[in-house]
């Protein structure tokens, strides 16, 4: 997915004479030919996110769509000051992408496990938030975001994620995706944690288990009247997200009022409201919080044969 964020990239900065990207420490090779095209709109900058974030807000007053790509914690944990006064605060447009989000970091430790990403950024007026499931995804989003002026936030694969949301229907608003085979359960999440989610999906269905997967990508634009068609006859509704408990999907959903609709059918699997305690890798900390398709396989059998279904 990031290879084709920074693809995108480079077709925005061709295309709009009046964009810019700015990176910090991603590597001196990084869009290399396009620095040469463009010397004086495709910037590399060193360790310094927080002037990075300003220096970009510079830029948008001065009419410039600045787009900026670091590590999403330190994007969004150490620069959240910045893109809240300097850009938020001035109605200015411009795009991050935090690469790296959820688990992705995870063998350097807390210190880079994007964990709270969405909550913090979807506190900040005028941002939009987005997670993307697969590489067709964010280049999508991401151009319609430059078309539009938005103020948005991207949370940013690792790569090597196959495409998978061309087989998913999809609203009439667009405002959601999904499969739909039963009624058993519906599984809802966002990003690539969609993977998970999907395969789950097809391991329930070879076990004659039919349900729905549901996947956001816009994490403030949750409206129930977009689930309740989909989730209305359902046995189980599961909100899944590789995020802390708190500010995440789940909190939209129920903002949202999904939890009058669904009641007691309503179960929540996220990371714990803690910092990890071990450096495994971003597929180790989803088994061991059991939000890897095994961990979703097995919750949705408890769940069904404990209610008797």
């Amino acid at each position: 997915m990031r290879n084709r964020a920074l693809k995108t990239v480079e077709e925005i900065i061709s295309a709009h004479e009046n964009s810019c990207f700015i990176g910090s420490d991603l590597g001196f090779g990084t869009l290399g030919s396009l620095r040469e095209k463009y010397p004086n709109r495709v910037l590399m900058e060193g360790i310094a996110e927080q002037h990075i974030v300003g220096f970009a807000a510079g830029l948008s007053a001065s009419g410039y769509f600045p787009i900026v790509h670091t590590i999403a914690t330190f994007l969004t944990r150490r620069s959240f000051e910045q893109i809240a006064i300097d850009f938020s605060l001035q109605h200015l447009p411009g795009m991050f992408l935090g690469a790296g989000g959820g688990m992705v970091y995870a063998p350097l430790g807390p210190t880079h496990q994007a964990i709270d990403d969405f909550a913090l950024m979807s506190s900040i007026p005028n941002l939009n938030v987005y997670a993307p499931a697969d590489p067709i995804e964010i280049q999508e989003l991401m151009t319609k975001s430059v078309k539009n002026l938005e103020l948005a936030y991207f949370r940013v694969g690792r790569g090597g994620e196959p495409d998978i949301t061309t087989d998913f229907h999809s609203t009439q608003n667009g405002n959601l995706k999904y499969v739909n085979s039963g009624n058993d359960f519906v599984l809802i999440t966002t990003g690539t944690l969609l993977h998970e989610a999907l395969s789950a999906y097809e391991s329930l269905s070879s076990m004659g288990i039919n349900g729905t997967v549901i996947h956001l990508p816009k994490l403030n634009l949750v409206a129930a009247s977009d689930l309740v068609n989909l989730i209305s006859d359902s046995k189980l509704v599961l909100v899944i997200e590789e995020h802390i408990p708190i500010g995440g999907l789940y909190s939209h959903c129920i903002q949202s009022g999904l939890g009058a609709l669904v009641d007691s059918k309503l179960i929540h699997l996220s990371l714990p409201l803690s910092y990890a305690s071990n450096y495994g890798s971003q597929a180790a900390h989803r088994a061991k919080n059991q939000i890897d398709s095994e961990g979703i396989v097995n919750r949705i059998n408890v769940e069904l044969r404990n209610r008797g279904n």
